[in-house]
């Protein structure tokens, strides 16, 4: 085992759960539904679509029913929501049944709190959407923050008091800090990983970084001096379902490009991960008090 470590500090997406099978499995039933109800051709669908998604920098935009002219045209808000409320639906409901961690994190979190580390989440999800799954997945009791990009925004015809369905104390973190990291910030950001050791006041010899990819955690924990995990359960980029994440993407030609240097970048991690559980194995978990 590594010297005692007071401070885990770890990716989200598929990391902690499946984000492709979560996104997958709520967005595809619901293209199919605009599709059905709209009458709008896929290919012309699904280029409107890619464009919102770049124009506001995520594949989750919730307002997307508002911002694609095949579908928004002539349609005041209230009308359009009625007439795709089916697919709004249907992927609200399969959202809720994808939806979970990974078997093992719950109690191996629960596990490595126990001995008193200090838990934290680095994410390059929205803040929106990453406080939203720490809530449904159970996890905000057992992290102590979550540090995210800004949320996108809103459109300007959009009230968010009429527009959320529940109770705004239903919405927000109720224990871990959620801490926003600027509209812009993609990994790998070993500075703002730096940033968030000195958060929690704790030593680089003691904080441990856990990801699924390799040029954005892995690489980026090693050029910040931490110790460096990746959990390589959570590769499977060549699942033939990522046409469609491909299709709509936020990505545009120019991030895909500035990527391609770190993606070339042969990196060779320090630990690896079969199963979350495994990390139990690999490093042994304190306080710094």
């Amino acid at each position: 085992m590594s010297e005692r470590i007071s401070l885990l500090i770890l990716d989200f997406d598929n990391t902690l759960f499946d984000w492709f099978h979560t996104w997958y499995h709520s967005f595809s039933p619901f293209l199919d539904e605009l599709l059905k109800i709209s009458g709008v051709p896929r290919e012309v669908l699904i280029d409107e679509i890619r464009a919102v998604h770049q124009a506001h920098g995520t594949s989750e935009y919730s307002f997307l029913l508002q911002e694609v002219p095949s579908l928004s045209a002539g349609l005041g808000d209230a009308t359009l929501l009625q007439k795709y409320d089916s697919a709004i639906q249907v992927f609200r409901e399969a959202r809720r049944a994808n939806l979970s961690t990974y078997p093992d994190v719950v109690p191996v979190l629960q596990e490595i709190r126990n001995q008193g580390c200090k838990i934290a989440i680095f994410t390059e999800s929205k803040g929106f959407y990453s406080s939203y799954r720490l809530r449904r997945l159970g996890l905000d009791p057992l992290v102590d923050a979550l540090f995210s990009p800004d949320d996108h925004s809103i459109p300007d015809e959009i009230n968010l008091a009429t527009h959320r369905t529940k109770d705004e104390s239903e919405y927000g973190l109720k224990h871990a800090r959620h801490i926003t990291l600027g509209a812009t910030m993609i990994k790998p950001a070993p500075d703002v990983l730096l940033s968030i050791v000195t958060e929690f006041g704790a030593k680089i010899s003691e904080t441990a970084y856990v990801g699924d990819s390799l040029p954005k955690d892995i690489q980026m924990a090693q050029s910040a001096g931490i110790i460096d995990v990746f959990a390589k359960y959570g590769v499977a980029r060549d699942n033939p379902k990522y046409r469609l994440l491909r299709e709509v993407s936020h990505w545009t030609k120019e991030m895909v490009e500035a990527e391609k240097p770190a993606q070339n970048t042969h990196v060779i991690p320090t630990h690896e991960l079969s199963r979350f559980s495994d990390i139990l194995s690999i490093l042994n978990f304190g306080s710094n008090k």
